[in-house]
């Protein structure tokens, strides 16, 4: 998966980075509310809108078919994010993720929940007390506030997550949740309750590793620690080096100890065992090269990094496996995955055979 900034959404900006990077399928993921925000200019820092959310999701959509038509072996489909701090914008995404819910070429798969994890703050006090209003409701609200009083409902800001992404889980649309980056291992374990709806795929994520289970030696304490958390099997982390570098998500210095290399080692532990159940409770991981505008990232440098000596060490054969993880993953429906691995490894082949 490769992650986008505003500035990169661009359509056409976005497939020529993907086309150099050989990317069979690619899920951008990008803020549309953001997107539809502009500077007043430098002696006022407010935002007002340009246009609509919709609008700018027909623009891109538009922009990434275009895309299609020039480089039509690369598959594209849109996740829309909801961000951290900005409830008011949870309502349209919500709205915009029903209307192109897999509808048409570039549709949109997925939701993603990122720019902080501010909104776990307040999760204990909603467990205790439910809210008394429907989901619908609660971020109806939101929306109506911020078009009230033209400011960000930031109070209600983990409520309306919470509630927007129940909703999406309900509508059959799936999620990932950004959590364990700059927050505590516990975010992760509650993007995965059902509070969150009960997402399979976690940004980053790396906070599990080396808070909830540092000194884990083997897959088996591991898969018992991860259980014992109540961490639900089957999970997927969409993890970044270079970026958890560069953020401190990961403060470490030796690239092998990095949560994506420990998490990896001890899941295929559990597969070389045939320990099926056991291999479940560790989260599969795939490499991501997160905002390459920002971190001078990219898909083919994040793979080379898991693979290298100077890296991860993890080798080429981790590197295969970690990229079908990452289909198994995906917000695709089962025949277009199964396309997708059948492509997958023809690629791996053809540049076998290229190597020797």
């Amino acid at each position: 998966e490769v992650r986008y900034s505003p500035q990169m959404l661009t359509a056409d900006a976005s497939y020529g980075s993907v086309s150099k990077a050989a990317v069979d399928n690619t899920q951008p993921v990008w803020a549309p509310a953001r997107l539809a925000l502009c500077a007043l200019g430098p002696s006022d820092g407010s935002l007002k809108r340009s246009s609509s959310a919709r609008e700018v999701v027909l623009a891109v959509t538009r922009g990434l078919c275009r895309g299609c038509l020039a480089n039509p072996e690369i598959e594209v489909n849109q996740i829309l994010c909801f961000i951290d701090g900005r409830p008011e914008f949870a309502a349209e995404v919500i709205e915009l993720a029903e209307e192109f819910n897999r509808v048409g070429p570039c549709a949109v798969v997925g939701v993603d929940l990122a720019a902080g994890e501010s909104h776990f703050t307040d999760l204990e006090a909603d467990v205790i007390s439910p809210p008394a209003v429907s989901d619908a409701q609660i971020v109806l609200n939101a929306a109506h506030a911020n078009s009230q009083a033209g400011l960000s409902a930031s109070s209600t800001n983990g409520a309306v997550h919470r509630a927007a992404l129940r909703l999406c889980a309900k509508a059959g649309i799936p999620s990932t949740i950004h959590a364990g980056e700059s927050g505590p291992f516990t975010n992760v374990l509650a993007a995965t309750s059902p509070q969150y709806g009960m997402s399979k795929r976690i940004g980053h994520g790396y906070a599990l590793v080396t808070e909830a289970f540092a000194a884990a030696a083997t897959a088996e304490s591991a898969a018992a620690t991860l259980s014992a958390l109540g961490l639900p099997a089957g999970l997927h982390f969409e993890m970044c080096p270079t970026s958890s570098s560069c953020t401190g998500g990961w403060a470490g210095t030796n690239w092998r100890e990095h949560p994506a290399a420990s998490l990896y080692r001890l899941r295929e532990e559990a597969l070389q065992k045939s320990e099926r159940a056991m291999a479940a409770a560790i989260p599969s991981v795939s490499f991501n090269s997160d905002d390459p505008a920002v971190f001078g990232s990219s898909l083919s440098s994040e793979l080379g990094l898991a693979a290298d000596r100077s890296g991860f060490a993890l080798g080429e054969t981790a590197v295969r496996s970690c990229a079908f993880c990452a289909v198994d993953a995906a917000f695709l429906g089962e025949e277009a995955k199964q396309k997708l691995r059948a492509r997958l490894a023809d690629a791996y082949d053809e540049w076998q055979q290229r190597r020797f």
